[in-house]
This record gives C-alpha cells, sequence and structure tokens, in this order.
C-alpha cells in the first residue's frame, strides 16, 4: 500500500503487517502532521521485520525496486551514457545490420534489381547481373511476396525507399516518446517541462538523422547505385548521423539548456497553471507504471 502525502513526493510503501502495526501505535498513523515522526515509525517498523543480523539500507529507492520498467530504463540509460545509442538504436542497427549481411551473401554487394508490374498488378523483381553469382537465387525474377525476397529486406525503387524511411521514421519516434515517458515516470518527481523538452530533442534528431543520411547515402551511391550497396550506405551513414548527433548533444549540454530555458519561460502564470495540470495527470501516470495493480491512497 503506498501513501502520497499532500505537498510531498516522497512515497512510504509499507506491507499490510507494516501498517497493521503502526496503526496498533497510533490510530492516526494515516495521517501524520508530522512527516518526521512518520519516517521514524516507519524505519523502526521495517528494522524489526528484518532478518536477525540484516541491517536495513535506507538509500535504497523503493520506487525503482517494484517497478517492472526500471530494469529496462537502466538498461538504456547506460547504453546512452556509454555510446550514446539507445535501445531502440541499436536494434535498428542490428536489424539493418543482419540484413545487410544476407543481401551481400547471396546477392554480392554490387547486386542489383528492378521492380516490374505484370498486367495483373503482381509485382515482381528481376536482378541484374549473371545468375551465376547468385548461388540461392539462380532465377533472374521472382515475385514480390516470395518468402525469400522478403527475408532479404530488400528495399527497391525510390518508392519503396520513401515508404522504408517514413516506417523507420515512425517507429523510431514511438521508441523514443516511449522510453523518454517511462524514464520520467520512474524519476522521484514528473517534471512535464522537462520531458517535452527531451521529447522535442530527441524526435528532432531522429528526423534529422534519417533524412541526412538518406541523403548522404544517396550523395555516394548516386540515386540510381546498386541496391545492396545502396541499402547498407544509408543505413550507415543514418546511424553515424544520429550517433554525432547524441555526442554533440551530450558534449555541450544542448538539451539541459534547453530545459532550463524552458523552465524560466514556464514561471509566467498561465503557463505554470497549465504545467502544474499536466504534471498532475503526469504523477497518476507515474503512480500506474511504477506500481502496476497496486492499491493508491492519496491523502489531500
Amino acid at each position: 500500500m503506498s501513501t502520497v502525502p499532500h505537498e510531498d513526493s516522497e512515497i512510504f510503501i509499507m506491507t499490510l503487517q507494516q501498517l497493521n502495526g503502526l496503526l496498533a501505535e497510533d490510530q492516526k498513523a494515516m495521517c501524520p502532521t508530522n512527516l518526521a515522526s512518520l519516517r521514524s515509525q516507519i524505519a523502526s517498523t521495517q528494522k524489526s521485520a528484518l532478518p536477525t543480523g540484516v541491517a536495513p539500507n535506507p538509500m535504497r529507492d523503493r520506487i525503482n525496486s517494484v517497478s517492472p520498467w526500471s530494469a529496462v530504463d537502466s538498461i538504456n540509460e547506460t547504453l546512452k551514457d556509454n555510446t550514446y545509442v539507445d535501445i531502440f538504436g541499436w536494434h535498428d542497427a542490428f536489424e539493418n545490420g543482419r540484413s545487410a549481411i544476407k543481401q551481400i551473401t547471396i546477392l554480392g554487394i554490387k547486386g542489383d534489381a528492378y521492380l516490374k508490374v505484370t498486367s495483373a498488378g503482381k509485382k515482381l523483381v528481376v536482378f541484374k547481373g549473371r545468375p551465376g553469382l547468385r548461388a540461392k537465387l539462380s532465377g533472374t525474377t521472382y515475385l514480390r511476396d516470395n518468402p525469400i525476397i522478403k527475408e532479404l529486406g530488400l528495399v527497391i525503387g525510390e518508392s519503396e525507399r520513401l515508404a522504408e524511411g517514413a516506417t523507420s521514421r515512425r517507429m523510431g519516434i514511438f521508441g523514443m516518446v516511449t522510453m523518454d515517458l517511462m524514464h520520467e515516470c520512474l524519476q522521484d518527481k514528473f517534471d512535464m517541462t522537462s520531458l517535452g523538452v527531451t521529447l522535442l530533442s530527441d524526435i528532432t534528431q531522429g528526423l534529422l538523422a534519417t533524412y541526412l543520411g538518406e541523403t548522404i547515402g544517396l550523395m555516394l551511391v548516386g540515386a540510381s547505385g546498386p541496391i545492396v550497396m545502396s541499402f547498407c550506405v544509408i543505413g550507415a551513414a543514418s546511424f553515424g548521423v544520429a550517433w554525432a548527433f547524441s555526442v554533440a548533444d551530450r558534449k555541450f549540454g544542448l538539451t539541459d539548456k534547453a530545459i532550463d530555458l524552458a523552465k524560466n519561460i514556464e514561471k509566467s502564470r498561465p503557463v505554470e497553471s497549465f504545467v502544474e495540470y499536466v504534471e498532475h495527470l503526469g504523477l497518476t501516470c507515474k503512480n500506474l507504471i511504477v506500481h502496476p495493480g497496486a492499491y493508491f491512497s492519496y491523502k489531500y
């Protein structure tokens, strides 16, 4: 059971046994006038409940200890601190790298193909070059829906390249929003300003990295270059640009400076009132994330 005292951000987590013990000592334990007294009582009860020889850990983060998402957030933050790339960025890099290896292995780095649409509306993949160079694809024409073709992850033509880029951007934005929201909800206090600026920064960096990476890749390979080489170069360029943006952001503290600026702006009364309202909603979301399925008792 959790109690969130009014005008205090601390959350006390007690078992039913501990709560009954407090109530037996003082019927007003759940409505304390002195928060320090409540802390002392809880610490005393928890200490008595520990096995012999086990000392309590006052620095333990009770919120994160019960959250199923804290481990994911910890891994994501560790990756960002040490590699400047988050979980979703490494996932995309892994998937693109796996597709690139398959394409190079089966088609070669200079493998090329184009799309052809039949009179019946079916899409065909027509490979260029000598079939003898393709051990697993000895033919020249395959249906676009062929399992082997789909497994390769080929991106053929400008229309497919644009569609693939749009899908990648949507998934990237979804991943950023999910991880940033989860990270903010796991903090001691939900900060709407910090969350909003961080989301804006991450989404802007992601979109710019995608567009610049594709532009650089096409400049290096050419719009009509071999599809395998184009796929590899564009993927590598996008990852490199995203990594460079993240390094620059961490080195110069751009997002942190933007957060400080936004907090100065929000001090105006209308903005401050809106932020307080949204943060109240964010606190509810936070409690649902860090204590899923638990019962909450709020004291106002």
